[in-house]
């Protein structure tokens, strides 16, 4: 498969090679890129001074052998907007160069097969070259793809065993393709893309058997019709062959191969290794999840975050990612090869830090960063992850902010959680946006907006004509003490992730702690804080020390007013406003908490879920236990900001 042109090639864009002095360069072993790459520079460079080799010496048959190579990889690795030798002009004349040069070696008879992709009336010249050096490793990848297209598995097997034994095969490639299986269902069919998540999952399967029950179809050997048939028949696909034939765009083209691979008769789930090009499953996207260094093709919606999590828990091996195991010659393989790893360990370190999994979640980043940085990609990855958090870890606010700007939960209810006594406030929140407008952020600033309202339409016909005097009677929604709303929760979480960073780095001895995290609550915690200690009833009321009667299952106490600021039938002021009142409004409950339920109600770090109720909606649905859904950004949704305690 080595002239097929299956190579990285987002990964070969990384790399580079920096040469200096002046003497003239010494030519050097040239491999295939199943056991080192190079950039194509370096492989023009090796073609030319090989050349000359073969020239100085045209008996020099280890100097064919690298000018060959070289040159071939320098095909695969080119530019496709400015190929190199497309037609294969130059490669057929060192074949022909060397026909005439050392026509009885194992380098010629090898390079002949080579060249000749796969021709099956060459076989004979690969036969040949076992003959003159049957223990060369060369031959391994050759024999074992001739037999896995004349479908003689037992031949395959036996060169699969012989290959394994040479350790000729990279420790490090063989791991990443061991977690590649591991990562699929049983009897599955998986889509490779070249020979580094191919052969080494062939060696695998015929020479350890392990998940031979994974059906390994490479994307390039798919090409050729009559190994395509014979695959599909055994496992049951069924590939409309004109309409496949007749289909006008590469897409076109993918699209009925693959949904006829995912129809297969056999029901044999469909996976895609993430060394697949994405150009490639594109149209597919919302169809493939990935679930670990795979990505499962499924029509209907599905949730692949257990199976992710199953995999890199419990399943894979990864000691070899986080120490030095072995001293892996083919080291520049195995470090792009990991660089695969990023995307599944990204969605986990996503989820655990979603969950407030902080043990997990910097064990993730940390893995990441390694493999990043053994592959070349560390600031990429560095500038993506901090985009994610928000604010780089030296962030500094550019207005000025006291100490108590920045203490928003002073209130205790669990070892180590700590709440803010009101839901955020029009003029809190401001001092976020003001900082991002001084620092340019733009962008954040544009997803932090507050969405702008017209509350009159929530009026009823009645009420719509009532002055302002009436209905803003405690003051607009958009004024300082009021709950902020209307925002996202994608808003919440950066509003929370800002001001982490900017307390962390705050310089004053009033602080109690050295490092803590605010952000959003899980609906357990915010249940906690509602209740203000012992659970007393469905709502959590507490009058001080104003003797008036009241119920923990009543709305209302014994006059009649309402303890928050509900949806109801009666006249407003009986509830205290049309929409919001300021953040302090109403007695608060047993730990001091003000507007647990009422005025806004409160996200949780659950996206589109809400707790307390609002200004418009009812009491009965406004209990400790109820919650309200919400969309996007909506005027009856606010929050209330909880700080953990990572280190006093």
């Amino acid at each position: 498969m080595k002239n097929r042109g299956r190579k990285y090639l987002l990964l070969i864009s990384s790399l580079f090679i920096l040469t200096s002095g002046f003497s003239t360069p010494s030519p050097e072993q040239v491999v295939p890129i199943i056991k080192d790459i190079k950039p194509y520079s370096w492989y023009m460079e090796q073609s030319k001074l090989w050349e000359k080799e073969t020239g100085n010496n045209p008996k020099n048959a280890d100097a064919w052998l690298n000018y060959y190579t070289a040159t071939q990889m320098a095909r695969i690795t080119c530019n496709k907007d400015n190929p190199f030798d497309k037609e294969g002009e130059l490669v057929n004349s060192i074949v022909s160069k060397m026909e005439k040069s050392i026509p009885n070696t194992f380098e010629y008879h090898y390079i002949k097969w080579w060249n000749g992709n796969n021709n099956y009336e060459l076989f004979h010249h690969l036969e040949k070259a076992e003959e003159l050096d049957p223990n060369r490793p060369e031959l391994f990848d050759d024999y074992v793809t001739y037999y896995e297209l004349t479908r003689d598995l037992g031949k395959k097997r036996e060169y699969c065993k012989k290959w394994f034994n040479s350790n000729d095969i990279s420790p490090g490639v063989l791991a990443y393709n061991y977690n590649v299986l591991m990562s699929l269902e049983n009897n599955s069919m998986l889509i490779t893309n070249g020979d580094n998540d191919t052969y080494p999952i062939w060696i695998l399967q015929d020479a350890q058997d392990i998940r031979k029950d994974v059906t390994i179809l490479n994307r390039s050997l798919m090409n050729d019709k009559t190994y395509r048939t014979k695959i599909f028949e055994e496992n049951g696909v069924q590939l409309p062959e004109q309409e496949f034939s007749e289909a006008s765009t590469l897409d076109d083209r993918n699209r009925i191969l693959y949904e006829s691979i995912a129809n297969n008769q056999k029901g044999k789930s469909l996976y895609f290794a993430l060394t697949v090009n994405q150009n490639l499953t594109n149209q597919f996207s919302d169809q493939l999840y990935v679930v670990g260094l795979a990505s499962q093709y499924n029509e209907q919606r599905m949730d692949n975050m257990a199976k992710l999590k199953k995999n890199f828990e419990r399943t894979f091996i990864l000691d070899h990612l986080k120490i030095k195991l072995y001293n892996d010659n083919d080291n520049t393989i195995v470090k792009l090869i990991n660089l695969n790893y990023i995307t599944p360990l990204l969605i986990l370190h996503d989820h655990y830090k979603s969950s407030d999994d902080l043990t997990n979640s910097d064990l993730t980043k940390n893995l990441i960063l390694k493999i990043a940085k053994q592959g070349g990609r560390e600031e990429e990855i560095i500038n993506y992850l901090e985009s994610k958090e928000g604010f780089p870890a030296n962030y500094k606010p550019l207005i000025d902010l006291s100490f108590k700007d920045l203490n928003k939960a002073p209130i205790k209810i669990k070892e180590n959680l700590y709440v803010s006594q009101s839901e955020l406030s029009n003029s809190e929140y401001e001092l976020f946006l003001m900082d991002l407008l001084k620092q340019k952020e733009f962008e954040k600033l544009n997803m932090a907006q507050i969405h702008p309202v017209n509350w009159r339409e929530f009026l009823s016909d009645e009420d719509k004509n009532q002055p302002d005097e009436i209905i803003f009677v405690h003051g607009k929604p958009d004024k300082e003490f009021h709950p902020v709303q209307n925002i996202t929760h994608e808003a919440a979480i950066m509003y929370c992730e800002w001001l982490t960073k900017v307390y962390n780095s705050f310089d004053d001895k009033k602080k109690d702690f050295k490092k803590i995290k605010f952000r959003l609550p899980t609906e357990e915690e915010w249940e906690l804080a509602a209740k203000g200690g012992e659970m007393k009833g469905k709502y959590p009321w507490h009058v001080g020390s104003k003797k008036i009667e009241y119920n923990y299952d009543l709305p209302y106490n014994s006059k009649g007013c309402y303890l928050a600021n509900f949806s109801t039938t009666e006249d407003p002021g009986t509830d205290g406003g049309f929409f919001t009142v300021p953040v302090t409004s109403y007695w608060p409950n047993d730990y001091g908490l003000y507007n647990v339920i009422g005025n806004v109600s409160e996200m949780i770090d659950e996206t589109g879920k809400a707790k307390g109720g609002s200004w418009d909606v009812i009491p009965e649905e406004s209990l400790i236990k109820s919650v309200q859904d919400y969309k996007d950004h909506d005027p009856r949704v606010g929050f209330r900001v909880f700080m953990e305690i990572i280190e006093r």
